[in-house]
């Protein structure tokens, strides 16, 4: 495929596809402090996503954004945390968390992931560890960041996720990462290019999907976000193969 080929390609139908399939597993954490007296209105957040790997499904996001909630906790008792538009217990539902890997788990209801319409990726289980991107190959992705909010109302909150197609310019035995390459950026959506240097709090979490080239649409896990770096726009992600199917972890 050419590159102007590659472009047509995703100016259609099929960066669209991609982008509902990303949003479809993925969805924003957040907490904030209760409306009252004395309530300011600092909020944290991140990203997360949805597996099921045979054991029940579970939510997995950046093990720095539950330390996020916890420190914040801290200071306030009654903070409030959600999934998307449904509350959310972080330590109640906490299964595993590694600091190292920046990795956590948590147990969810797929029913309630349901009312959001999010569902779980399913692979396939003979599949399972999946194959890390190819180098020098597609990945894609969709997450949360911070400056994509606002509040309608106290406690009533309006997200906005970010969709990228890029490719895996590095793989090692623990990461990937990818350069985002300026001159080769598309607007696929008509919404502009994002401005150099772009601030992209809350992205941790989100998963990383390899893009399978074949005739059909096809994709895998790839990673799960842990790191953006705005001063050098590359994004990092942890190989998922220290997820076990029970979302214990592989420490």
């Amino acid at each position: 495929m050419t590159k102007d080929e590659a472009i047509a390609l995703l100016k259609g139908p099929y960066s669209r596809e991609m982008r509902k399939v990303a949003t479809d597993y993925t969805s924003v954490i957040f907490w904030a402090d209760r409306p009252g007296q004395g309530c300011d209105t600092r909020i944290g957040n991140g990203s997360v996503f949805f597996l099921d790997l045979g054991e029940g499904t579970f939510a997995v996001t950046a093990d720095h954004v539950f330390q996020g909630y916890l420190d914040r906790k801290a200071e306030r008792a009654d903070l409030v945390c959600q999934i998307g538009n449904n509350l959310f217990d972080p330590e109640a539902s906490l299964i595993d968390r590694d600091r190292k890997l920046d990795i956590a788990t948590f147990r969810v209801d797929e029913r309630t992931l349901a009312k959001d319409g999010k569902i779980p990726h399913r692979p396939l289980l003979a599949a399972w560890p999946p194959k890390p991107p190819d180098q020098g190959k597609g990945v894609f992705f969709s997450g949360f960041p911070r400056m994509y909010w606002s509040e309608l109302r106290p406690l009533t909150f309006e997200w906005g996720s970010y969709f990228a197609i890029t490719v895996a310019t590095s793989v090692t035995d623990d990461y990937v990462a990818s350069q985002f390459e300026r001159s080769d950026m598309v607007d696929a959506f008509g919404s502009g290019l994002p401005p150099a240097g772009q601030w992209l709090g809350g992205l941790s979490g989100a998963a990383l999907w390899t893009l399978v080239e074949t005739e059909l649409f096809s994709w895998r896990l790839g990673g799960v976000i842990y790191e953006y770096s705005s001063d050098f726009e590359i994004l990092f992600a942890r190989r998922p193969d220290r997820l076990k199917a029970d979302g214990r972890l592989l420490h």
